[in-house]
């Protein structure tokens, strides 16, 4: 939902730049139809950017209500704690547990319950949830840990166990919505303001066309 919203909001503010350019003909040629073309298109252009405004805006309360039960059933019935999973949510758990220092959504006893990590063994959290080194996770796929004991004896000071995941990514997924919808009210912002002095100036046509009218009527008369 946020990517869509990002998506609409970028092309229906590249779509408001390139018609700037009838907006200009338009007023340079003093040409009411290329100046009513352009309110026109940015009018829709409008509509399109507060409603993927709205969606990242209320994306929050999506995420409030939903997000916690779908991470914790997807952790149990997908995640496979393996570094090439084919398991894109499996991957991204992982990604998270590196980026955001954490262990599991609830808590690292999450992992109890998992059904479908293939590498349990005798490990009681997935490497992921040790301290390691994030730039050889992130560049080269590789666990360098801080503990090798970490997996099998997790504590305060070689793991994450102390942070459960939930409330991080949480956060982040307001913190993205927060911007996508910052940027879609300053976007909407430029449009009005486009329009209304599109308004404005074709206004200011009529009234000289109709003093003109007026003038030339009281000359011949």
């Amino acid at each position: 939902m946020l990517q869509t919203a990002a998506i609409i909001i970028i092309t229906s503010g590249f779509l408001v730049f390139g018609l700037g350019v009838v907006g200009c003909c338009g007023a340079c040629k003093q040409t009411k139809c290329l100046l009513a073309l352009y309110v026109g298109a940015v009018a829709l252009a409008l509509v399109l950017t507060l409603a993927a405004t709205s969606v990242a805006l209320a994306y929050r309360t999506v995420v409030a209500e939903e997000l916690l039960a779908k991470l914790r059933d997807s952790l149990i019935t997908r995640y496979q704690g393996y570094i090439t999973s084919d398991d894109q949510f499996s991957r991204a758990m992982d990604f998270a547990q590196v980026e955001f220092q954490c262990c599991g959504v609830n808590s690292w006893q999450d992992y109890n319950l998992t059904t479908n990590w293939t590498v349990r063994s005798s490990a009681v959290v997935p490497l992921t949830c040790c301290i390691l080194d994030r730039d050889a996770y992130r560049k080269e796929n590789f666990y360098v840990l801080q503990d090798m004991a970490c997996a099998r004896s997790p504590n305060s000071t070689n793991s994450n166990i102390d942070t459960p995941c939930y409330g991080k990514i949480k956060e982040w997924i307001e913190t993205q919505a927060y911007v996508i919808g910052g940027l879609g009210i300053a976007i909407c912002v430029l449009q009005l303001a486009g329009m209304l002095l599109a308004l404005c100036l074709m206004t200011s046509w009529k009234s000289k066309d109709s003093d003109y009218f007026y003038r030339d009527s009281y000359l011949r008369s």
